[in-house]
């Protein structure tokens, strides 16, 4: 049994959705966050390599013919990667080390 290709961007964005979700509730604890920094920023990474991965399905599904479901899917996976790459980028940026 094979997944179809063109459920390849819906599939990544549910997934990048789904560890956005996580991100924002551990900063919304505050200092006190219940997963540790080094998983957060992996958790960062996973997402934006996932979205990163949908979107470049997207445009190849895109570029065979116009589809605006497929374009909104394909430009939720891009703005999800560049969310998740920025979030890792000021999550790598607090760290303190001397």
């Amino acid at each position: 049994m094979q997944i179809d290709k063109s459920k390849y961007p819906l599939i990544a964005l549910c997934i990048a959705i789904f560890l956005n979700g996580i991100l924002i509730f551990s900063e919304a604890a505050g200092d006190e966050s219940p997963i540790p920094l080094l998983m957060l920023l992996l958790l960062s990474e996973l997402g934006f390599i996932v979205s990163a991965a949908g979107t470049v399905y997207g445009v190849k599904i895109i570029s065979s013919g116009f589809d605006l479901k497929q374009s909104l899917i394909t430009f939720a996976c891009a703005s999800l990667g560049v969310m998740l790459g920025y979030k890792g980028y000021l999550m790598w940026q607090s760290l303190q080390i001397t």
